[in-house]
């Protein structure tokens, strides 16, 4: 029950601060492979979102218990990769990258 709970109170704080989002989601779960010469490059980005502004965002949904600093997010490799996956891949060059923290309610972005 414990679990449940916490799941509940996590969509409840999701849906309060982003229930209201004017974006256009672009792909959700979007599978992608990237040959990269000696080696390819797999995985599932989150989210890409087209911003009211026409700009365009990665979101990855994290779970971690604390969020992590913006310098964090701007060194993290998992989003170098996946915005490198994104323009590669997708033919979208993400302007914003966003890790959403949802144990927190609480989203931190960077630019590459």
């Amino acid at each position: 029950m414990e679990f449940y709970n916490r799941g509940e109170e996590i969509l409840k704080k999701y849906f309060e601060n982003e229930g209201v989002r004017q974006t256009e989601v672009l792909f959700s779960e979007k599978d992608f492979r990237v040959d990269l010469g000696f080696c390819y490059l797999r995985g599932i980005i989150d989210r890409v979102d087209r911003l009211p502004d026409r700009s365009i965002e990665l979101i990855e949904y994290k779970t971690h218990k604390n969020a992590w600093r913006k310098k964090a997010i701007r060194e993290d490799a998992q989003l170098t990769m996946y915005s490198y996956a994104c323009r590669e891949g997708l033919g979208l060059k993400p302007d914003v990258l966003s890790y959403y923290f949802l144990s927190k309610g609480r989203k931190v972005s960077t630019e590459r």
